[in-house]
């Protein structure tokens, strides 16, 4: 949505109608103001996917220019099957490194994923992914040349330092010291609860920091059970989804990010922008992460303690790091027109 915005002000006819499983999907209402559709089919588990599919690349096929297909995984590629036919331009793109399920969900998709790859690559017409272990987790080692980084890139200004904003934030969540965070979905690929435990850590060497989590999902139910039952429990925040996420890093002192796997994580990038130290999981996160200096990489092998003990050494003094970012891509204004670029091509 955030390419698409930027996009569509460069564009104003470009239009992106969406077609998803979800009754109500994420951005619905702002879809629609800019011209778009909101289509929906069954899932794959329930009867008639295959039929729903066919039908409306049947119907609506002709309509389109290209289709933009931003998978996970490939467990299911109908969408791509089904579009070879009627579509000029079908885009694979990859966004994550790993598969995000258990049991025998783990199993089976991780069957069909193996088994789709070849697949997939040969319906699609560009394969772009977000990072290289993005790249290497969809697409066959022989496609890898013909695979386009497309940066997750942020509107950089809105991330600029403003220290009133920092202080006011501050004082409206009661926080003081040295303020640490956690950005993104509270499910198992995030791994909260290893940033829960390496702040109980700090937080017994330096009793005035705080921990703010933002974000919602499956698992913060069980997050805010462990953190209740934390010694540091007063000074543990919980925020939901917030929309306020620019402002909420400025309060912010370090990002934490002990994650098991990635694609290209948005929250590090944001930080960085906003000038933020970020401590971040070696063994989840590509290296492409690391942008500037602020960017420090540690392994889950230290455990929560071992990266309490690197925190607290590090100088988590702010640096603007605004225009190496700009540099490196990462300035949605200049990737939009990129990204709209390749969509004509």
């Amino acid at each position: 949505m955030g390419y698409y915005r930027e996009m569509k002000k460069l564009d104003d006819a470009l239009v992106f109608d969406l077609l998803g499983y979800a009754d109500e999907p994420a951005y619905r209402e702002e879809i629609a103001r800019l011209g778009g559709k909101v289509y929906t089919v069954p899932s794959p588990k329930h009867a008639g996917h295959r039929k729903a599919l066919k039908e409306f690349f049947h119907v609506h096929g002709g309509e389109y220019d290209a289709l933009w297909c931003n998978k996970c995984d490939l467990h299911d590629i109908g969408y791509l099957q089904a579009a070879r036919s009627c579509i000029p331009k079908r885009i694979l793109h990859a966004h994550s490194s790993r598969l995000n399920y258990d049991g025998v969900r783990m199993w089976l998709f991780g069957f069909l994923h193996r088994v789709h790859k070849a697949q997939a690559s040969a319906c699609a017409t560009d394969l772009w992914a977000c990072s290289d272990w993005a790249a290497e987790w969809m697409f066959p080692r022989h496609k890898f040349s013909d695979v386009r980084f497309v940066p997750n890139a942020i509107r950089l200004e809105t991330f600029t330092f403003d220290g009133e904003a920092r202080q006011a934030y501050r004082d409206q969540l009661s926080v003081s010291g040295t303020v640490y965070g956690c950005v993104g979905r509270l499910n198992e690929n995030k791994n909260i609860a290893f940033a829960l435990r390496a702040f109980r850590h700090v937080w017994e060497q330096q009793r005035d920091s705080y921990l703010l989590v933002v974000g919602t999902g499956e698992l913060e139910a069980a997050h805010k059970a462990e953190a209740a039952a934390m010694p540091c429990k007063n000074n543990v925040i919980f925020l939901g989804m917030r929309q306020d996420v620019p402002q909420l890093l400025q309060a912010m002192d370090c990002l934490l990010m002990p994650s098991l796997f990635e694609g290209f994580p948005v929250a590090p990038i944001e930080a960085q922008a906003a000038g933020l130290p970020v401590f971040a999981a070696s063994d989840g996160i590509t290296p492409q992460a690391r942008l500037t200096d602020l960017f420090h990489f540690l392994p889950l092998s230290l455990g929560p303690e071992g990266w309490a003990e690197q925190i607290l050494k590090a100088d988590l003094a702010r640096k603007d790091c605004l225009g190496e970012l700009r540099e490196k891509g990462f300035d949605i204004t200049a990737a939009a027109q990129q990204l709209l670029d390749a969509f004509r091509q």
